[in-house]
């Protein structure tokens, strides 16, 4: 399954980095093949940065192909590595700021009575208004004096031997803060749009200069995938052209190429999720379509190989 990728200047011009003639065949990509990002493939995606989000779409596939069939599609495979371990709390891998958050009382108020307020509160205002929140500030205060008693007991198990003391330098009263820590996605926009973890697919229209996003972390993003992956795979069918890109944002916050295909390739499991479009449609497409996936190592630190496949041969589609 295993072979060598096809080296950056043996590739055909136009796209950047596409591979010269119909000989595709699976592939299993290894670390050792990421790479730095080509030139020209840099130029295609620092260019991407004025594209848009698109517009509402047909919503069936057959629609949604006819309207993006002339405007130069293309797509890109993104798979995203945790961050090492040895950058977690350092500046230059993750943005870090302190914010404020509620008090140890009112922590304990969500924790044990949410359920009993908000009943409370719903039924007042099914008869009353609180635009100003009196009656709420008056339950908040109620539920303190609760939420006292039990905080005070959980001091005395939490601090056995100082429980007095830290109690009474009230500092349980006070709002606190912590430290927000959040990866830095460092990558040409739209690529880091949405710090995620979770295998994405991007769908652009050149000549539109717009483009979306599909992933299996929400049913609005499944349907989009669903949706834009048949109408590139129903485009493939018809016999356009359709280039994609492969890239991987390393555990060292470093975008890195892959290989690039002169097909589409689509991420298959989300296929058909939220959408509309028949399941034999959805199969009898998916089916004869380059498929890519990502396995990671047995603790989930990074990337061990990406795989591209295909069932059967597109030709064989009805």
């Amino acid at each position: 399954m295993k072979r060598n990728p096809t080296p950056v200047a043996n590739r055909s011009p136009g796209w950047p980095c596409l591979p010269k003639g119909p000989d595709l065949m699976p592939m299993a990509y290894r670390r050792s093949d990421f790479r730095p990002v080509p030139a020209g493939l840099a130029t295609l995606l620092h260019s991407l940065r004025s594209f848009k989000w698109t517009a509402p779409r047909p919503r069936d596939h057959i629609g949604l192909a006819d309207s993006i069939a002339a405007a130069d599609p293309f797509t890109i495979l993104l798979f995203t590595e945790p961050l090492a371990q040895a950058h977690w709390g350092r500046r230059k891998y993750m943005n870090m700021r302190r914010v404020q958050i509620c008090s140890e009382i009112d922590e304990t108020i969500f924790r044990q009575f949410r359920p009993e307020l908000d009943e409370r509160m719903s039924d007042y205002l099914k008869d009353h208004r609180d635009p100003d929140d009196a009656y709420l500030h008056r339950l908040w205060q109620e539920y303190r004096l609760k939420a006292r008693a039990i905080l005070r007991a959980e001091y005395r198990e939490r601090y056995p031997k100082s429980w007095r003391r830290k109690w009474q330098e009230t500092l349980h009263e006070q709002p606190r803060t912590k430290l927000e820590r959040k990866r830095r996605y460092e990558m040409p926009q739209p690529l880091g749009i949405r710090g995620e973890e979770c295998p994405q697919q991007f769908y652009f229209m050149t000549r539109a200069e717009t483009f979306t996003m599909g992933c299996g972390t929400g049913s609005g993003s499944r349907e989009c995938h669903s949706y834009f992956a048949l109408a590139f795979l129903e485009l493939q069918r018809r016999g356009l052209h359709i280039p994609s890109y492969i890239l991987v944002y390393d555990r060292d916050n470093r975008l890195r190429f892959v290989d690039a295909w002169s097909v589409p390739l689509v991420l298959p499991y989300e296929i058909g999720c939220n959408c509309d479009v028949d399941r034999a449609v959805v199969r009898r497409l998916v089916d004869g379509a380059w498929k890519a996936s990502v396995e990671r190592r047995r603790d989930w630190t990074a990337i061990a190989r990406i795989n591209v496949w295909k069932d059967r041969d597109p030709s064989e589609t009805p």
